[in-house]
């Protein structure tokens, strides 16, 4: 823009007193307005903008605008906490005051243009707007110049983790998500194979990206092995080796044997900001720390492979086509398909879908179903770019026939979703080649497992490997425990090593230091690291182990989320921030082991704080004076409130509690008191008064 696009304005002229008072900004204070295009105003930051932008799509393109709605009454409601109260405006305060207020905006706007006498859009530090998402999101549709004006020291971060903070279901964030690809542009899907699923690396690729870019929405998709060739097959159809209609694209399925790792989530970012360049040059960066040649990572180069591989991945029913859809069976029908799809002929049918997954003898694809009818995410799906009705959507619409062959088909769909229930492919991961080999020597062997029997399978072939170790009792004997965790964590991340890791591997050998004390996701956990180390219980609660490492006992005393060692939720945070070790092992990170320190010194001891770790926790404190127990509890107390923590009863009997703080106790006794303070705290319009009953209905159930 050029400099006579620059003026001054006095605050009071542009900002409401709401907005005044809540950024404290002076009513006479000089701000200098200037005006931009607008589509430098959506942003990752306000991902909000994609529903208005798809609400005014619909209302221009005549399309229905029964889900666009939906969207809309759930974004908001997740803005004003249920409320519909617009901040410093209480006249507005129901959804219909919202759905009157943008349509006559949008009609004003369209006609009128973005008009800077009536509103300037105030911009925070990050260059995304602070108020007047409306207005802003009706000029980024119509392409209409915005008057800006800049807010020091303000961000206020509407991303996907707002909303997803909010209880905004994934459903919507996807749908949010994919619209924000629609009308952005440059923006790029970053998608990190099964075979990049190692958590320590992703912490480091997180970094990358967020170094480069803005990232608009991240998330875990599960795929099957067939779900992953169909992904590629989107990806890459256009390039020679893949193959071809007419042999199934049969080049792609050794691409994704070394993509793919069994269990492993696909991880996607949609990111923007950067260009092509920066774009491939991340691409580069995230593929030389994998070091696995090209099979870490695809990032789009174009707005069209973006908005397609949202199509495919942010759809969950596109996910669920990619996984158990058979779309090649009949060469003559997938020919058909994809000539009229890439010749704009009509090919979306109810039985098109049925063809797609191969269901029954379904071979047609002549007729089209109105689009407005597949508006909702969870009615549709897309294959080669088209949108189809989805199985649920066939299955409706077929119930509303009820003549005979339509009730043939809705069996034949039950039919298939029973043998996708219970029917998982599994493909060979490094474990797997190991197990393969050994067993029939049979290349191209696949098997068919339930996931108990895989964690059966990883956990026998772990034990085989370690046979010559044993000693002549039959008890495995450990010579590199470094080793034992390196395979654990290939086998199953999801534990940490709660405390005095420090001195490992070699302190654990000392008097008194000889145990490992872990915190398990599930018993599942638990009994994989049990075996993999050839514990032997020491107790029946299923608590206490011991095994044997350099020809001596170490005692293994493990925990699983729920068991009342620590809150749950609490639990479930220090397994979420976990941190891997350089040795290799998982620990807590720093906020989560110094308060759980705290805890187990003066609540999960007999005496209470005991002067070994009186000095250790001082050391770790950033207090410039030594700290008594009491001042360690008041520590731990605000923590435990201000993170909604609650006090609780362990299920390991040999635990001995510290009741010496009689309102401890009582809290200890009680945990429903603390949960539902917390609660209470936390409720603050009287819209929450029905979920606050629900929820004590379920704590008091629970007690």
């Amino acid at each position: 823009m050029s400099s006579n696009d620059h003026h001054t304005v006095v605050a009071s002229a542009c900002i409401s007193n709401y907005f005044l008072d809540a950024w404290g900004i002076s009513p006479d204070t000089v701000l200098e307005t200037e005006v931009v295009s607008p589509s430098t105003l959506l942003t990752a930051n306000r991902l909000d903008l994609a529903c208005k932008l798809y609400y005014i799509d619909c209302l221009e393109k005549g399309i229905n605008t029964t889900f666009a709605k939906e969207l809309y009454q759930a974004h908001i409601e997740a803005f004003s906490d249920g409320t519909f109260i617009e901040p410093g405006l209480k006249t507005k305060n129901t959804i219909q005051d919202y759905f009157e207020s943008f349509e006559q905006l949008i009609s004003d706007m369209r006609e009128q243009g973005f008009d800077a006498s009536r509103s300037i859009v105030p911009l925070g530090d990050d260059g995304s707007i602070l108020d007047g998402s409306h207005r802003t999101a009706i000029a980024i549709y119509y392409d209409l110049p915005v008057t800006v004006v800049h807010i020091p020291g303000q961000i206020r971060p509407y991303d996907y983790i707002f909303f997803k903070d909010k209880g905004l279901s994934e459903t919507y964030l996807d749908f949010m998500a994919y619209q924000f690809i629609r009308f952005s542009d440059p923006v790029y899907m970053v998608c990190l194979w099964p075979a990049a699923y190692h958590e320590a690396k992703l912490a480091l690729v997180d970094e990358m990206i967020r170094r480069c870019a803005n990232v608009v929405y991240r998330k875990e998709v599960s795929l099957t092995f067939d779900g992953v060739e169909q992904l590629m097959i989107s990806f890459y159809k256009s390039m020679e080796w893949t193959g071809s209609l007419e042999n199934g694209f049969s080049g792609v399925s050794s691409k994704a044997r070394a993509c793919y790792q069994n269990n492993a989530p696909t991880t996607l970012y949609v990111i923007s900001g950067p260009d092509l360049h920066q774009v491939q040059a991340l691409k580069q960066h995230i593929r030389d720390l994998y070091a696995i040649d090209n099979s870490s990572v695809h990032i789009t180069d174009t707005h069209a492979e973006a908005i397609e591989a949202g199509k495919m991945l942010l759809f969950r029913n596109s996910i669920d086509f990619m996984n158990y859809g058979d779309p090649y069976r009949d060469k003559d029908f997938i020919q058909n398909f994809t000539q009229k799809a890439e010749n704009g002929q009509p090919c979306a049918s109810l039985d098109t879908t049925l063809a797609l997954y191969g269901i029954g003898e379904h071979h047609t694809c002549n007729s089209s179903e109105a689009d407005v009818d597949l508006e909702k995410p969870d009615d549709c799906f897309y294959f080669w770019g088209i949108r189809l009705p989805s199985l649920n959507y066939v299955k409706a619409a077929k119930k509303l026939g009820g003549n005979p062959s339509d009730i043939k088909v809705i069996q034949q769909i039950e039919t298939f979703e029973r043998k996708r229930q219970s029917t998982r492919t599994v493909v060979m991961d490094k474990t797997k080649h190991v197990i393969r080999d050994a067993a029939d020597k049979t290349s191209g062997f696949f098997i068919d497992l339930s996931a108990k029997a895989k964690r059966t399978v990883r956990v026998a072939y772990h034990r085989i490997k370690y046979r010559d170790q044993r000693t002549g009792n039959g008890e495995k004997n450990i010579e590199d425990l470094q080793t034992v965790f390196s395979d654990i964590n290939t086998t199953t991340g999801d534990y940490l090593v709660m405390r005095n890791w420090e001195g490992f591997y070699d302190d654990i050998l000392l008097e008194g230091h000889n145990d490992i004390d872990l915190l398990c996701r599930d018993q599942d956990t638990r009994d994989i690291i049990v075996r993999l180390l050839d514990a032997r219980p020491l107790t029946p609660d299923g608590f206490h182990y011991g095994f044997r490492y350099q020809d001596q006992e170490v005692t293994l005393d493990t925990r699983i989320l729920g068991d009342g060692y620590y809150d749950r939720k609490w639990q479930r945070d220090m397994l979420k921030r976990k941190r891997q070790h350089p040795l290799g092992f998982y620990v807590m990170d720093s906020e989560n082991y110094f308060y759980s320190l705290i805890y187990h010194a003066i609540y999960q001891k007999k005496d209470g704080l005991s002067e070994e770790y009186a000095e250790r926790l001082n050391q770790m404190s950033s207090a410039a004076e030594m700290l008594t127990q009491d001042d360690f509890a008041r520590q731990l107390d605000s923590f435990m409130r201000r993170k909604r923590y609650a006090y609780t009863m362990t299920m390991d009997q040999s635990v001995v509690k510290s009741f010496s703080n009689s309102s401890l106790q009582k809290r200890i006794c009680c945990p429903i008191n603390i949960r539902i303070y917390h609660f209470c705290q936390a409720v603050k319009s009287r819209h929450l008064w029905q979920r606050l009953k629900i929820r004590l209905r379920k704590l008091l159930v629970k007690g």
